[in-house]
This record gives structure tokens, sequence and C-alpha cells, in this order.
């Protein structure tokens, strides 16, 4: 069975082969950051453009299902689809970017990191503040509780060496302040 660093390292030289911005986000990218979360998949941001989608799908679907009219429908109304790699049945959702300035910018900031110490490829991955913003984010769409926010910003503060309350990434000489 395929790693989940595995995946993502296919998924990722699609996404480039195919010349599509795209970066990883959500509890992956947490963990590459150092926050190690547990997941069930991978979540990926992908400018793919109406023009993009068949040669996509014909690059994806040697190694995944992946739907076409759940691509097309994603690409027009702005949402996710997903591919779920036929060997390991891993699951990638794939969000196509809002219009919204966060979300523009999210791409724009991106990291290329290392995906793993012992796999030599680099892949884009969102920024520690744009993984936290994105995590908090949910509250406001009704996905997590506020309750789930404040202890994930909590926890996530503590693992980055910041100040919870006290702005966003303030630093306090390097440790968090106990809570």
């Amino acid at each position: 069975m395929e790693s989940p660093f595995a995946v993502l390292s296919q998924v990722a030289s699609i996404l480039e082969h195919q010349k599509i911005n795209y970066v990883l986000v959500s509890s992956l990218a947490s963990s590459l950051h150092g926050m190690y979360r547990s997941t069930a998949d991978i979540d990926i941001v992908a400018d793919v453009k109406p023009d993009q989608v068949v040669p996509l799908i014909n690059a994806l679907s040697n190694n995944f299902d992946v739907d076409e009219s759940a691509v097309r429908d994603a690409v027009d109304n702005r949402q996710s689809f997903n591919a779920i790699h036929l060997d390991s049945v891993f699951k990638v959702d794939i969000f196509i970017p809002k219009s919204d300035p966060f979300s523009k910018n999210q791409l724009e900031r991106r990291e290329l990191r290392q995906i793993a110490p012992d796999v030599d490829q680099m892949i884009y991955v969102a920024t520690v503040e744009d993984t936290i913003i994105s995590q908090t984010a949910l509250v406001s769409i009704g996905r997590r509780s506020f309750e789930y926010a404040v202890d994930r910003r909590r926890r996530d503060d503590r693992s980055l060496g910041c100040a919870f309350g006290s702005g966003l990434f303030e630093p306090v000489g390097g440790h968090a302040r106990s809570q």
C-alpha cells in the first residue's frame, strides 16, 4: 500500500506537469510544518482552469478514480472534487480556490518544501500562518465549533512558539506562554 506522501508525490507531479498552481493545505501541511495531525486524506488547493480539466483527468486516471463531471462542476462553481488513489484507496480532495483575497494570496504565499526527509521531491505547501488561519476559518462556515478553533489555535501557537491572544504569531522569547 502506498503512503500518503507517495500519493501526494504523484498528485503534485501531475499538477506541476499540467502547469496547474497548487498548494498543500490542512492536516498534511500542518504535519510538514511540525504540527503533526492524523489525517484520512490529502487536501490541495489547485487553480484548475476549464481548459485544463480534460488533460488533468487523463493524467489522474492512470492511478486515480476521478469523475469528470465532478471535476467540471468543481471548476465551474469553484468548489472541490476528489480523486481516489486506486492502489491505496487514499482520498485526495482538490479545492478550486474561491475568488476571495485569502484564497488568491494563499497560492502566492505558498512555500516550496521537501515532501519528506526520505523523499527528494519538493512540493508547494501553505505557510504556517495560512494553515492556522484556514483552520480557524472553518468556524466561520460552520464546519468547526468556536471551542474547537480556540483549542486548535492554542495548540498550534504552542507548537510554533507563539503567544495566543497577543496578536497573530507574536513570539514570546522563542517559546509560547503557559496557559
